[in-house]
């Protein structure tokens, strides 16, 4: 009898702690839609996009820039890493910890200054799913538009450095645009600023209005993307040690609305563990296919045949 109740006992046990872990995401891997709150549960951000890839976190602003990134680990339902915020040129650490909040089905996470995490201000994040096309009765209206009806609008580089820094003042000059033409249409020019030894760094691009440059998600889809990293060393002696550069894109249409499927794109490109200096290895010129699949890194010095 008494082995009875015990194993009634456990089995109770077991479906409470299935019912409190029901639905609790297994994996956060994702882009999700956040509020920020201060201590005194004010709103003091809305809107604002958090991509969580494999360990990295990434946070954009309404505006589609990255202002703040960092590590990340999820497990068991328990969130801990930390991020850092560029300031006036300088990077600001802050560390953050929660977990998945059943009962508000949202991801929330407390934040603090460096390594403490002191609730100065918390976020609560719902995860983005595809838009669910409209119906009416039992017919759907379909989406009459195209892949030439959306355009790449925004474009941010996230660069890993290795055992090897880059070092300031050597400059650094990127542009994205069709894999066909070499109209630069979004660039970043005479970036100086260090990269630290075993970090990861997220740049923003700027985009320029060059009357009839191609750059529909139609073309990309028809000659593919091509991303040009310049490296101009300080001394030729000055190498940069690059781990791995990923993209991160997005389309929309002239109405500001997300592609139902490529409204954000992650490339990474795993052929990217590379050395970089001021010997041959001075331009780096990545590609895509027409489906975003990375073709092989090319490096080569401009002015040489």
């Amino acid at each position: 009898m008494k082995k009875e109740l015990l194993l009634i006992l456990f089995s109770v046990c077991v479906m409470v702690v299935n019912a409190q872990t029901s639905g609790m995401p297994a994996s956060i891997v994702g882009l999700w839609t956040a509020d920020a709150f201060d201590s005194y549960e004010h709103k003091i951000g809305s809107g604002i996009t958090i991509q969580f890839t494999q360990g990295d976190i990434i946070f954009f602003g309404t505006n589609s820039k990255a202002y703040a990134n960092g590590i990340y680990q999820y497990s068991g339902n328990v969130l801990s890493g930390s991020y850092n915020v560029t300031s006036n040129g300088t990077p600001v650490k802050y560390s953050f910890q929660g977990n998945y909040d059943m009962a508000k089905q949202k991801l929330v996470f407390t934040t603090g200054s460096g390594n403490a995490v002191n609730g100065e201000a918390h976020y609560e994040a719902t995860k983005k799913t595809a838009p669910v096309t409209a119906q009416s009765g039992s017919q759907s209206q379909a989406n009459t538009k195209t892949d030439a009806d959306y355009f790449l609008t925004a474009v941010n580089v996230v660069i890993k450095t290795g055992k090897d820094n880059k070092e300031y003042p050597s400059r650094i000059a990127i542009n994205v645009g069709v894999n066909d033409g070499n109209i630069p249409l979004f660039t970043l020019n005479n970036y100086k600023d260090e990269l630290k030894i075993n970090s990861t760094t997220v740049l923003n691009l700027t985009k320029n209005n060059y009357p009839g440059t191609r750059n529909s998600l139609a073309d990309y889809k028809t000659v593919g993307l091509r991303f040009r990293l310049n490296y101009l060393a300080n001394l030729p002696t000055d190498a940069w040690k690059i781990e791995n550069i990923s993209l991160l894109l997005e389309f929309k249409d002239e109405k500001g609305n997300p592609h139902p499927t490529m409204g954000k794109k992650t490339i990474n490109f795993t052929d990217s563990n590379l050395w970089a200096d001021g010997f041959s290895k001075i331009e780096t010129e990545y590609k895509t296919d027409k489906n975003f699949n990375p073709l092989k890194v090319r490096q080569y010095d401009p002015l040489k045949p």
